[in-house]
Parts: structure tokens; sequence; C-alpha cells
């Protein structure tokens, strides 16, 4: 029996190094004073919290999406990567520069771990089998 809880807890740290990324948008929580800015300055703001070479997933005003790789951004302009791949295993990847308007940005998103997904997920699924091991009856065998 804790030679079994051992090789569930050991599946779950390594779970957590196969962490669950997903795109994110940043600037939810709005204080008072970003209520009246525009658009474009929300924008700026946002930006300002991505690391350079992180993915994001811009979406244009005009329907258009776009995943790239975040360079820098001035108040005018982002400053992009295209990520291109020959492959559909990656082996080669071209990276093309892109710029795009800010005016023209709708939304972004940023490509970065999901935390809840990644620890509480695993974590759940283990107590949830712990309280499942102590509740059946081991002496009648194997309860399939």
């Amino acid at each position: 029996m804790k030679t079994f809880l051992k090789i569930i807890l050991a599946l779950m740290l390594f779970g957590h190094f196969q962490a669950c990324k997903t795109y994110q948008s940043l600037g939810n929580s709005t204080s008072e004073s970003q209520k009246s800015l525009s658009q474009q300055e929300k924008l700026d703001l946002q930006l300002d919290q991505v690391k350079a070479n992180e993915r994001i997933k811009v979406f244009l005003q005009d329907g258009e999406e776009y995943d790239l790789e975040y360079l820098s951004h001035t108040r005018e302009t982002i400053y992009t990567n295209v990520i291109q791949t020959a492959s559909e295993k990656k082996q080669n990847i071209i990276k093309t520069p892109f710029e795009i308007p800010m005016d023209q940005v709708e939304t972004l998103k940023v490509f970065r771990t999901n935390y809840f997904i990644s620890i509480g997920i695993p974590a759940t699924v283990l107590i949830g089998f712990i309280i499942y091991m102590s509740t059946i009856d081991l002496s009648m065998g194997p309860v399939l």
C-alpha cells in the first residue's frame, strides 16, 4: 500500500514538471485609474508585463489572430517574430520579423503555465484516490 502511494506521489510530481501551459489574458483586474485609459494605453500596460521571447496570441480588430514570439513594443507598434514550422515535428523553426500597429490590436494573451491545472488537478486526484483506498476493505481482495 505504501509503495503504491509513493508511485502515485512520484507520478504527481512528474506531472508537475509537465505543467499545463495555456494562453492567459493579462490585466483582468482594472483599477479605478485604469478604467479611464484608452484601449491603446491599456494594451501598453499589458505589454509591460510580457517578457521578451514569450509566446503571445494577438487578436486583431478585423478578426485575424496570430501566434507570435514577443520581442518589444513602442507606443505605436508591437515588434514580434512569426513562428513558422517546416514540419509537424517542429524540427525546423523559421522566425520572421513582424510588426503590428497597436491601434489594430483588440486583445492579447500570453502563453504561460497554468498552476491551477498543473498542481490542483493532480492533487485532487491523489486526495480522492487516498480517500477511496481508505474506504475499501482490503481483506476481501481486489474489488473492481
